[in-house]
């Protein structure tokens, strides 16, 4: 994810799109729209691609999808885990627009600049 940041604004905005996973699980039929649309495919391709995104879900892990995100305590993760989730993937939080807390993205108050508003485009880091 951070190369896809520093490369991305190199390319055509009409040649890449961005497609959070969340999305896809709690809006399959959206997204599949969205991406099939972006591919230019016909009526069909696209209700294709919402079919997958709907009922063929394999790294779907549990019975059904929340819109509530996981804090880092609730993984149940080790302390060490932790560290090293939040040593690889902490700094890159904020450029995405997400929280660590079941509200998944972050609120105004929790970065400059940033809110659940915000497109992920917009959302880069100044390193």
């Amino acid at each position: 994810m951070k190369y896809w940041l520093k490369v991305r604004d190199q390319l055509p905005a009409s040649s890449w799109i961005e497609v959070e996973q969340r999305d896809i699980a709690l809006k399959p039929g959206l997204t599949g729209r969205r991406v099939g649309e972006f591919l230019e495919f016909d009526e069909q391709q696209i209700q294709a691609i919402q079919e997958i995104f709907e009922h063929q879900r394999p790294e779907q892990t549990g019975d059904e999808e929340s819109d509530r995100a996981l804090t880092l305590e609730d993984t149940g993760w080790t302390e060490e885990q932790k560290a090293v989730f939040l040593e690889r993937c902490g700094p890159l939080h904020p450029a995405y627009g997400y929280s660590l807390t079941s509200s998944y993205y972050l609120e105004n108050s929790e970065t400059e600049g940033s809110s659940q508003e915000t497109p992920p485009d917009e959302r880069i880091p100044s390193w």
